[in-house]
């Protein structure tokens, strides 16, 4: 078994961490995007109507 990496090992593994986590940055948004505001803008408009 190896001790040392390779160069190329670890910048590949350090690409797929930076996708990794892009992924899931991006997963996290969609998610909040779509299931959130169905109910936030639903308070901001009624809040809205009543006030104006």
């Amino acid at each position: 078994m190896r001790k040392k990496w390779e160069d190329h090992e670890i910048r590949f593994l350090i690409d797929n961490y930076k996708q990794f986590i892009v992924n899931s940055s991006w997963l996290i948004v969609h998610a909040t995007i779509n299931y959130q505001p169905s109910t936030i803008n639903h308070h901001y408009y009624s809040e809205g109507s009543t006030t104006s």
